[in-house]
């Protein structure tokens, strides 16, 4: 969108273009394609100048933010940012010389915006029906973020998991440098962790024990240790030592991630009960971490004698 090249600064054209635009904003969130398609048809001939109109891009981002599927469909097919990509209508090119910082603040646009504001937004699952009717790759990488899979993953949103994954995603993916499973065992709850498991997710070598014991979720151990994890894991880290050599450093076994838990909200006695279900499950306590320490021994360093106590009630000593 923008203004047309003469006689836009004029007061007057000014507040016309203003009203344009929020008129555009506005009809973008609510979905009103109707008068969308009558605003689109009053600014097609104006240059494209994001000072003074949004881009398709905001658009898009607007209507997407709102869940408006329909009204997703309708833009890809009537901005001509979205006609010039046909293979890639979410993410339309910005106005010939422009850069996102060049993008006024109040119609701010960011690489992969679209995507993001779906994920974020009131219908996901609606918008990637759309996306992936338009071609998208349901692998479509997002740099750091990852994929749409691991966003709604680390979201613990479970109809988008499950639509992704009934659509082709790749349910080893990583994100962040931990795998999807990983990335699952964090959450509250074990459902996104099943589903990614129930699409071929594979347990062993995923670490998602290592997250499970991390976060104290009980739940969805037993559910991690149902589908092949090893208790017994002694999870490791690879790095270079003095003479350049790739090594692997044990970082400690799941009963070690439990004690240096804490990083979620949780007391003592939920850390304490599940300590007891490690130990339940026949998890050793002379594994050692990368410090040389059993469990106890690092429980001890820490100062939580509450799990000194638990352990050391099962017999455990240093």
């Amino acid at each position: 969108m923008g203004v047309m090249s003469n006689g836009h600064g004029s007061p007057s054209q000014s507040r016309r273009l203003e009203e344009q635009a929020q008129k555009l904003v506005e009809a973008s969130s609510a979905g009103d394609i109707p008068h969308l398609e009558a605003l689109l048809e009053a600014v097609q001939d104006l240059n494209r100048d994001p000072a003074h109109l949004p881009t398709d891009g905001f658009l898009l981002q607007t209507a997407a933010r709102q869940g408006q599927a329909e009204c997703i469909r309708f833009l890809f097919e009537r901005l001509p940012g979205c006609i010039a990509r046909p293979n890639k209508r979410w993410d339309p090119p910005l106005p010939d010389g422009h850069s996102y910082t060049d993008i006024p603040d109040k119609w701010h646009v960011y690489q992969d915006g679209v995507i993001h504001e779906a994920i974020g937004g009131k219908d996901p699952v609606g918008l990637f029906r759309v996306f992936f009717n338009y071609g998208m790759n349901p692998n479509v990488g997002l740099g750091y973020a990852g994929s749409p899979l691991a966003q709604a993953v680390s979201s613990n949103q479970l109809p988008l998991t499950e639509y992704l994954l009934a659509r082709g995603a790749d349910p080893n993916g990583t994100y962040m440098s931990s795998s999807l499973l990983g990335v699952a065992a964090r959450q509250p709850t074990d459902d996104v962790l099943r589903a990614l498991v129930a699409h071929g997710a594979l347990v062993p070598g995923s670490q998602a024990l290592r997250q499970a014991a991390h976060y104290w979720r009980a739940r969805t151990a037993e559910t991690l240790l149902g589908h092949g994890a090893d208790i017994n894991e002694v999870f490791a880290r690879e790095e270079y030592d003095g003479s350049m050599q790739l090594v692997r450093v044990p970082l400690g076994c799941a009963l070690h991630f439990a004690v240096e838990g804490g990083m979620r909200r949780g007391g003592p006695a939920e850390q304490s009960d599940f300590v007891r279900f490690l130990l339940g499950r026949g998890a050793r306590t002379d594994l050692v971490n990368d410090r040389g320490e059993t469990p106890v021994q690092m429980a001890e360093r820490l100062g939580k004698t509450g799990i000194v106590d638990v352990m050391q009630s099962r017999g455990v000593d240093e």
